[in-house]
């Protein structure tokens, strides 16, 4: 690996080797160790195998979960409306067992991992033997996977164990979202992010600081800033293309606090007018293109899917005449069309209402 490549990587994973031979060691596959007689990631891969579940552990714990006095305590105090003293406290939690066991599984799943690491462009830096190249092995998920455990691992004996920074680096590479049912603001921004400038988004987590108060270069919503202010935590300060302004976000961990960041982030983008439009999801309209046009911009939230209804009717020859109308459900959108050939219609009814649409 080239040394500017390994700087592309520490700054996307937020942590800066001290040895950066282990660095290198991870993204060495076992196929071109034999070959050339040197080390692989095969036992950095094992480590962070464990590295990875005891950190999402932890975050899960930090997000759900917290100590307070037993139920039966509390109780008790609020009807002698006083506080007992030196009463246990106890581990409660938002979540069961079987679901925080989901988010971990989704969280730390091949799949994800590997997305993760597609969405990095880690997988450009790997090394393999030429037989595994011509295989075209680097396309395959579980070995994606064994490179985002390799990197945590190489992590971990670089860092001597700090989970500080292990979690720091944790929640930089996989930007779990610990919730369930909620919108995936950090997920929807990444998707903006890469679609318009082929970049991600970059975060950079603190402990909380008033060192952000009264300079110009950041920008907050101020309800969440208020909220902080009462329960100190951490601030996700992020950095996005065509916002030249750092924006904050605060919460009580680390995950919420990237939440907020990026929900507020869409929150500019939408009033800036940056966010896309349906314009921008269709490179040009195609009246053959029409019917999945639609479907694709239906797809992406921007309305229902549309729907079509048919009547035949004959010429004085005798011939069929198609009428096709075609309406997006629950709104005015309508257009109709009519043809000879009943798919013909269809894709005139579509290319009409795809036009209305793209000009409303």
């Amino acid at each position: 690996m080239k040394p500017e490549d390994m700087r592309i990587v520490e700054k996307k994973i937020n942590y800066e080797f001290k040895e950066k031979s282990l660095l290198q060691q991870a993204f060495v596959r076992k196929s071109y160790a034999v070959e050339h007689g040197c080390v692989d990631n095969e036992v950095l891969e094992f480590i962070g195998d464990k590295v990875l579940d005891l950190v999402v552990i932890q975050l899960l714990v930090e997000e759900h979960c917290s100590m307070t006095m037993e139920w039966k305590y509390r109780q008790q105090a609020m009807l002698q409306k006083k506080r007992i003293m030196n009463e246990p406290n106890v581990l409660h939690s938002n979540k069961t067992e079987g679901e925080l066991t989901e988010i971990k599984k989704a969280l730390v799943q091949r799949k994800n991992l590997a997305r993760r690491i597609d969405e990095l462009g880690f997988i450009n830096y790997i090394t393999m033997s030429q037989s595994d190249i011509d295989n075209r092995v680097y396309e395959n998920a579980s070995v994606k996977e064994d490179l985002f455990e390799a990197i945590l691992g190489a992590i971990a004996i670089d860092c001597k164990w700090d989970m500080k920074d292990l979690k720091r680096v944790v929640d930089q590479m996989l930007q779990p979202d610990l919730s369930e049912g909620d919108t995936n603001y950090v997920s929807e921004l990444q998707e903006w992010s890469q679609k318009k400038y082929n970049v991600l988004p970059s975060y950079d987590i603190k402990e909380f600081t008033l060192d952000y108060i009264n300079n110009p270069n950041y920008i907050y919503d101020c309800t969440s800033h208020r909220r902080i202010d009462c329960n100190p935590g951490y601030i996700a300060y992020l950095s996005i293309p065509g916002i030249a302004q750092t924006i904050l976000g605060f919460g009580s961990t680390q995950s919420e606090a990237r939440k907020d960041a990026a929900r507020y982030a869409l929150k500019v983008l939408e009033e800036r007018d940056l966010l896309f439009s349906m314009k921008d999801e269709i490179d040009e309209p195609s009246r053959d293109l029409a019917i999945n046009q639609l479907e694709i911009l239906s797809s992406r939230g921007y309305f229902l899917r549309p729907e079509y209804d048919f009547e035949e009717s004959y010429d004085e020859d005798g011939h069929s005449i198609w009428h096709c109308v075609a309406y997006i459900p629950e709104t005015q959108a309508m257009c109709s069309a009519e043809s000879s050939v009943k798919k013909e219609a269809k894709k005139d009814a579509a290319y009409k209402l795809l036009i209305y649409l793209l000009e409303d």
